[in-house]
């Protein structure tokens, strides 16, 4: 997949999936899932943490690690962008600090 986005500081791109979009009689979407987070595998990663300093502490994530993150976390890109995705996957941007677990 090629990437029209490159993540700034502590920012990820992830590739979210294993959720149920239904929409609401308002056109609302309502993600449905049996736990409050969701996968996401990262495509990129930013350099990292900028310290008031000046010092860049990297992120502890990189290309291809499968992540934990709370449902609602981060920005939704369109899909457009995005045209090789499934219908059931979508790119997300998101903080380093919104990530509840990394899978090893």
């Amino acid at each position: 997949m090629e990437l029209k986005y490159k993540p700034l500081g502590n920012r990820i791109v992830g590739k979210i999936k294993n959720v149920t979009e239904h929409k609401s009689a308002k056109g609302i979407i309502l993600v449905q899932n049996q736990h409050n987070f969701v996968t996401a595998e990262v495509l990129e990663v930013g350099r990292g943490y900028v310290q008031p300093d000046g010092h860049i502490t990297p992120t502890e994530v990189r290309k291809g690690d499968i992540v934990y993150i709370p449902i609602g976390v981060g920005y939704v890109m369109p899909d457009d962008d995005h045209p090789d995705l499934a219908e059931d996957e979508f790119v997300v941007i998101f903080s380093e600090n919104d990530i509840i677990t990394k899978k090893i």
